[in-house]
């Protein structure tokens, strides 16, 4: 059987405590470029699996400030918060 680290229980716990619905998060696996994928202004692959979130600037979002990305990248007028979800 498969359990969920806490790592990533605590980012589906802070993304569903937000209230944040599917156009503003989700989850992927093996991206080979976060350009092509995302339309990040930085060119990087990822491996593993990921979840990320859209922030705008304005957006105030403390439930999910209250865990460290592991990566924030940037699309057009927001960032893109990324959590490396299996490393624990």
């Amino acid at each position: 059987m498969t359990t969920m680290n806490a790592f990533a229980f605590k980012v589906i716990d802070a993304i569903n405590r937000e209230g944040l619905d599917n156009s503003s998060w989700g989850l992927m696996k093996d991206v080979i470029n976060t350009a092509t994928y995302f339309g990040t202004k930085e060119e990087i692959e990822l491996t593993g699996q990921w979840a990320y979130i859209y922030v705008k600037k304005d957006d105030i979002l403390s439930f999910v400030r209250e865990v460290e990305p592991t990566r924030v990248l940037h699309v057009e007028d927001c960032e893109l918060l990324l959590y490396r979800l299996d490393l624990e």
